[in-house]
């Protein structure tokens, strides 16, 4: 039969995501400017919360912790700005590690991080349906899914624009083929003068700190 699709149940649910979404992105926000506030493991928690559960039944929760950030004021920190990039990588405290080895992670490209709540669409659009597949082209999907040279263009070419100065590759967190992504995204960063940093293992964090204290002392 053909595709029957409820116009206004559909931008019903657009509208309860896209609230979602927005909170989510705004928590990760105010987290990049008030470090202290909120660990990575925590951060994480919100994210895994956001993926899989109602919206109707967290949205609350998540704008009262919002709210309860932006009260916090905003800190002053010259850290080396980081983002980290990788397939899943769990609870998150290796996150919380490597930031206490001397950076501040601003952004992640974890296929468990904060690019799952990147889109949010117009629910008022007559085309919602068809729009929300266009807007999936754009989508930064995990590592495998979408190609290096097309991750670059979405999300790498523009870290420059967000103040970031590296890029920490957990290589062990990723399925094959990472690893030839990596190296390719690690070439264009470097001619955009931004350093990558492969690491793994349990000593993921102080291959970090190793090698921003050797930037210190050039």
């Amino acid at each position: 039969s053909a595709l029957s699709i409820d116009g206004f149940r559909l931008a019903s649910a657009a509208a309860e995501y896209n609230r979602l979404r927005r909170t989510v992105r705004g928590i990760s926000l105010m987290r990049a400017e008030r470090p202290d506030a909120l660990t990575h493991r925590k951060m994480h928690d919100v994210f895994e919360a956001a993926a899989v559960l109602p919206p109707a039944s967290i949205i609350d929760d998540l704008a009262d912790l919002l709210d309860r950030l932006n009260e916090i004021p905003a800190a002053q920190d010259s850290r080396t700005r980081v983002m980290v990039a990788g397939g899943y990588c769990g609870g998150w405290e290796l996150l919380d590690e490597i930031e206490r080895n001397g950076c501040l992670i601003i952004e992640d490209d974890l296929a468990d991080g904060r690019r799952q709540f990147d889109l949010t669409h117009d629910e008022s659009s007559s085309y919602l349906y068809f729009e929300i597949l266009h807007a999936y082209a754009y989508k930064a999907f995990p590592f495998g899914v979408r190609r290096a040279e097309e991750r670059y263009e979405l999300v790498y070419s523009l870290l420059k624009n967000y103040g970031i100065e590296m890029v920490v590759f957990i290589m062990d967190s990723s399925g094959p083929g990472f690893r030839e992504d990596a190296g390719f995204l690690r070439r264009k960063l470097m001619r955009l003068g931004i350093d990558p940093v492969q690491v793994s293992g349990e000593g993921a964090a102080r291959q970090v700190g190793d090698y921003l204290r050797a930037l210190n002392t050039e």
